[in-house]
């Protein structure tokens, strides 16, 4: 038996190395996402469960990602 010089799986294919990245990639939301919430916080004064519900995702995450936009209205 010759030796292999690549390392193989079980069936003989060869391995590939895993990703080095670890986690989930972030959320990416379309510049329109991003006024749409600035619309509501501001001129329709909703709350931030109401602006989840309205583009459509939790308000934890809406917190994370929408940072920014949040801290505007309360300076404002």
């Amino acid at each position: 038996m010759g030796e292999n010089s690549e390392p193989t799986d079980l069936l003989g294919d060869a391995l590939r190395p895993l990703p080095d990245k670890r986690g989930r990639r972030k959320l990416r939301f379309p510049v329109e996402v991003y006024e749409r919430v600035e619309e509501l916080l501001v001129a329709d004064g909703f709350r931030q469960d109401e602006i989840a519900d309205a583009i459509g995702i939790s308000e934890p995450t809406l917190r994370k990602y929408f940072r920014p936009e949040l801290k505007k209205r309360r300076r404002s």
